[in-house]
């Protein structure tokens, strides 16, 4: 039985600004909708209960930023790891509960970068790798490395039509220079 090395590769530091980017985005839109809900019970006149109930989770929700912002981001930094092969995938993750996945590539069906708004504002890109069963992601990369990343999981695990999409994309690009 072989043991299998714990992956080295981190993401990007940037991550810890997105994340906490998007923690305070959480925040202000639950601190919204709180304060509208109280506004709308005092011109209504409800039930005293329903402000209750608000004011406990505006409180529940700074204890949470606070964690979301300070604390969760930092963490979640020193414990994502990942490392490819010509064999595997290895993802190590985990706040709370450390995760270890290892993904053959013979498993791999696909594999596509994504990149959202925030991503994209921070230089970031996330890759997916897709199995039968499951998928799975290696977040907050930068651009760069999630393309190159995403291409040689590709041609590791021999992603059909591989070569095929390269030729295509030569083709056309030699097309648009001669236009």
């Amino acid at each position: 039985m072989s043991t299998f090395l714990e992956p080295s590769k981190r993401i990007s530091p940037k991550a810890v600004n997105l994340w906490r980017t998007s923690a305070i985005i959480t925040f202000v839109s639950s601190i919204c909708v709180a304060v509208i809900l109280l506004v709308v019970n005092h011109f209504l006149q409800l039930h005293k209960f329903i402000d209750y109930a608000l004011y406990g989770f505006l409180v529940l929700d700074v204890l949470y930023v606070v964690y979301a912002y300070g604390m969760k981001p930092v963490y979640l930094l020193k414990s994502w790891r990942y490392e490819v092969d010509e064999d595997f995938v290895r993802l190590k993750y985990g706040l709370w509960i450390q995760n270890s996945v290892i993904i053959p590539m013979t498993k791999v069906q696909s594999v596509q970068k994504t990149q959202g708004v925030l991503m994209r504002k921070y230089g970031l890109a996330e890759v997916s790798v897709v199995t039968t069963a499951s998928s799975h992601e290696i977040p907050c990369l930068e651009e760069e490395v999630a393309t190159v990343l995403r291409d040689q999981i590709a041609i590791l695990a021999k992603v059909e039509d591989v070569e095929e999409i390269k030729e295509v994309k030569e083709e056309l690009d030699g097309h648009a220079i001669d236009s």
